[in-house]
């Protein structure tokens, strides 16, 4: 389920928010105006009423992905398709442009790195040369992760300090 929400939300990004505006449009109904001011704002949200809802449930769902990736020993090509899942609910939790949402997920990243650091791998039987080559690499996807939804949310930045805005994560 995660994984199909998560491909309506790349939809909704690139294609859907712009025909929904050109149907709205078409209507010429004022009473659309926070449906427009949503819309406006171009934060995917997809089936969830905004976009830090859909963040949270993203984020967990990540996490349940990585778990399963890390624990179950499967085929490559079930290996395969469950990191293109993953990479596909990275990109929908960028398109939410949520500084809260990209915030938490960052510091519950490293704290889900550090359990499976110290408690997973070594009950799986990986040297410790494994464990640093596993922390480089997500220590390097973190990097990105970091640059990518800082390009995502900077203009959003001075905004989030008003703690009058209703729009704050």
């Amino acid at each position: 389920a995660a994984i199909i929400i998560s491909i309506y939300a790349v939809y909704q990004y690139f294609i859907g928010f712009r025909h929904t505006l050109e149907y709205i449009g078409q209507t010429g109904f004022n009473k659309y105006t926070k449906e427009l001011e949503i819309l406006s704002r171009k934060r995917a949200f997809a089936t969830f009423i905004s976009p830090n809802i859909f963040v949270s449930y993203i984020a967990m769902m990540l996490f349940f992905g990585m778990g399963f990736l890390i624990t179950v020993r499967q085929k490559k090509k079930s290996i395969l398709w469950i990191c293109i899942a993953i990479f596909i609910m990275i990109i929908s939790l960028l398109l939410t442009k949520s500084l809260g949402g990209n915030l938490i997920f960052v510091i519950t990243f490293l704290l889900f790195l550090f359990c499976v650091n110290s408690y997973l791998l070594p009950n799986l039987g990986l040297k410790k040369i494994a464990l640093r080559r596993i922390g480089l690499s997500t220590a390097f996807i973190l990097f990105i992760f970091i640059f990518i939804s800082g390009f995502f949310i900077w203009h959003r930045l001075p905004q989030s300090f008003n703690l009058n805005n209703p729009n704050n994560s």
